[in-house]
């Protein structure tokens, strides 16, 4: 796991809240090597970290429609929307809005 994060770089001009919580998603990651379920808390810290980036850039509003201005203004690649979109935001939602605990988070839909 400290490879894999080692080579995780957080890209230089993000606000500081968005920074401060990718690096702690990448802490999570790392640190998953010893707590299996912390990979999936660092999965979820990550993407709020891109939320966090995107709502510093256009203010108001979801994660969803943050994530298409990020695609329609070039901020996002095409992969990368539909990441965020298909895995990322799911991942997200589940952890903020469900009631889940760390415990309970898996990687797949539809599974506790």
């Amino acid at each position: 796991m400290h490879d894999l994060v080692r080579d995780l770089v957080i890209p230089s001009g993000l606000p500081r809240a968005a920074e401060s919580v990718l690096t702690t998603a990448s802490e999570l990651i790392r640190m998953s090597y010893y707590r299996y379920e912390f990979m999936m808390i660092g999965a979820a810290t990550s993407v709020i970290a891109i939320e966090t980036a995107l709502t510093d850039r256009y203010c108001k509003g979801t994660l969803a429609s943050h994530l298409g201005k990020g695609r329609a203004d070039g901020l996002l690649t095409e992969e990368q929307y539909d990441l965020l979109d298909s895995c990322g935001r799911p991942i997200r939602n589940r952890y903020a809005h469900e009631d889940l605990t760390h415990a309970v988070l898996s990687p797949f839909p539809g599974h506790r």
